[in-house]
């Protein structure tokens, strides 16, 4: 189980997976969306996003606000844990 850690400034949030690439979160929605059969459009009016937020997140843009990420990930039926480093 993968397990994401946000360092969170603001309403921007650094998401990055163990030392992975904030790109692998990107990877991940976009599998995920694929596998329910969904469209970056479908997604983003599911989620009251824009399709350039969706491209930008699968694009592995390594800035993002939480909110934005949050309403995804539910659409998809995704959740985000954070935990404190060890």
């Amino acid at each position: 189980t993968d397990r994401w850690v946000i360092g969170r400034t603001c309403e921007v949030v650094m998401v990055t997976s163990g030392g992975e690439r904030p790109d692998d979160v990107g990877a991940l929605v976009r599998a995920r969306r694929k596998e329910l059969g969904l469209t970056q459009q479908d997604v983003a009016d599911l989620g009251g996003l824009s399709a350039k937020f969706l491209r930008d997140l699968e694009g592995g843009k390594s800035t993002i606000r939480l909110d934005k990420l949050r309403a995804v990930l539910t659409v998809l039926g995704l959740e985000l844990t954070v935990e404190v480093r060890r």
